[in-house]
């Protein structure tokens, strides 16, 4: 704690929280508002905080925060769920990065293939893990409270992942393994119910 707090001016769990919102969000809402495009990494207002320190970044980013829900609260929301649904709905990035240097035939097929796998695991784990987290909720009151957290778990991370832009599936991927502890769960309740 001490050793961060050397290096960043202030203690806290993440340095990259309000440059995300910044970065993301906020900029991606001022885009909305400008009707202009949002590019990633390379927009004035990411070029201007890139050159601050830490502690002005969260100054700056907190301080846009506020005035972004005063003045441009319907872009913002905008850009909060078009992020949702980017992030929901592309597959992973990391396989749009392939190059094909041995110029194989098959390459293209192959890069295809696990786009569209990737993509597809990326819509249907998002779609179970937030549907059934929520019917878990609604019909589990005060059972099985490790199936409470695992659900609970899941939107959270959902939610939070709105924050950032074109990441496709790299929030998500991470409450994926508890997606199948709760489908599982939930397939054996159906079945018990049968």
């Amino acid at each position: 704690m001490y050793s961060i707090k050397k290096t960043y001016g202030d203690f806290t769990i993440s340095t990259i929280d309000t440059s995300t919102y910044y970065n993301y969000l906020g900029t991606k809402a001022d885009c909305f508002k400008k009707d202009i495009k949002f590019e990633q990494g390379t927009n004035p207002r990411h070029v201007y905080l890139s050159k601050l320190s830490n502690l002005e970044r969260k100054k700056i980013a907190i301080e846009d925060f506020k005035e972004q829900l005063k003045s441009n609260k319907i872009n913002l929301f905008k850009a909060y769920f078009s992020n949702l649904h980017i992030n929901s709905t592309k597959g992973s990035a990391s396989i749009f990065g392939f190059e094909n240097k041995r110029n194989t035939w098959f390459f293209n097929s192959v890069q295809f293939v696990f786009k569209a796998i990737s993509k597809g695991q990326n819509v249907i784990f998002t779609i179970f893990g937030v549907i059934g987290s929520i019917l878990f909720l609604i019909r589990n009151k005060e059972k099985e409270k490790e199936l409470k957290l695992v659900s609970l778990t899941i939107l959270y991370l959902f939610f939070i992942s709105g924050i950032s832009s074109d990441q496709g599936d790299r929030f998500h991927i991470v409450f994926f393994p508890l997606v199948l502890i709760l489908v599982a769960n939930l397939y054996h309740k159906f079945q018990i119910e049968k």
